[in-house]
């Protein structure tokens, strides 16, 4: 048994030399092999990370920025980012309670408390903060008049109290959500300057009738290029040219 364990120690050495006589000529090759290695045996978690551990596919726990030893094949680790995230959520259409169409856009600022969670309980955390923060953007606006849009603070803290409890289910904290454009589209605003025109009307149509006209004749001069002269009589005509100033006759030449 000594002599077969004084032979391992001797092949030891004796490989052990090779390989420094090796490393001492390529030291570049040295130091990615050496780096490879290490990779295999462990992982670094950089700053403003944290990693999870799997064992044969479970979580066993959170690890820290720094280096961590693995077993290969038997320990994973998937890393996530802590820092803040800013999702830009795609354009989005809604229609307000009384029938108008808006366009809106939507931004959400989050931050991972939990990176296990923020793994576990959802696919993919961004893509679906981006699907529920559509679908409640298109509530909040969905429940409200065209009017109630303006109170641009309410609508956003509408966002928030709707994508809070996403959020926490997942492992995240809600930094901040709102609104940063809403616009009708451009079929709300050709219905629009049509209300605006429909209200000049009935403005014109009340003026008329309240001149003296009965109803029906006042509706049939709407758009009319005549006007009232005289209220008593009724009588319309439709206005006159303005007259050109007539110039003096140059002097004549015996003058």
């Amino acid at each position: 048994m000594d002599a077969w364990l004084q032979s391992a120690l001797d092949t030891g050495r004796a490989v052990g030399g090779v390989l420094w006589a090796w490393a001492k000529e390529n030291p570049k090759e040295a130091i990615i092999i050496v780096a490879a290695f290490v990779g295999l045996m462990g992982v670094v978690i950089d700053s403003g990370h944290r990693g999870v551990l799997f064992r044969l596919g479970r979580v066993r726990r959170v690890l820290e920025p720094g280096f961590h030893p693995l077993i290969p094949y038997i320990h994973q680790v998937k890393k996530v980012h802590t820092r803040s995230h800013t999702i830009d959520v795609p354009k989005q259409r809604a229609t307000t309670a009384d029938g108008f169409v808006y366009d809106l856009d939507v931004n959400v600022v989050y931050t991972i408390q939990d990176p296990i969670k923020a793994l576990v309980e959802v696919d993919a955390l961004a893509k679906a903060i981006t699907t529920v923060a559509a679908m409640v953007a298109q509530e909040a606006v969905r429940g409200r008049g065209r009017a109630d849009l303006r109170d641009r603070e309410d609508l956003d803290q509408a966002l928030v109290l709707g994508l809070e409890p996403w959020l926490d289910g997942w492992g995240a904290r809600l930094d901040r959500a709102g609104f940063t454009s809403l616009a009708p589209s451009p079929e709300t605003l050709r219905l629009t300057q049509l209300a605006a025109k429909v209200r000049e009307r009935e403005a014109v149509l009340r003026h008329l009738e309240a001149a003296g006209l009965r109803p029906a004749i006042a509706r049939a001069l709407l758009g009319a290029d005549r006007r009232l002269v005289a209220k008593a009589h009724r009588r319309y005509r439709a206005p006159r040219p303005a007259r050109r100033p007539v110039s003096a006759p140059p002097p004549s030449a015996d003058a």
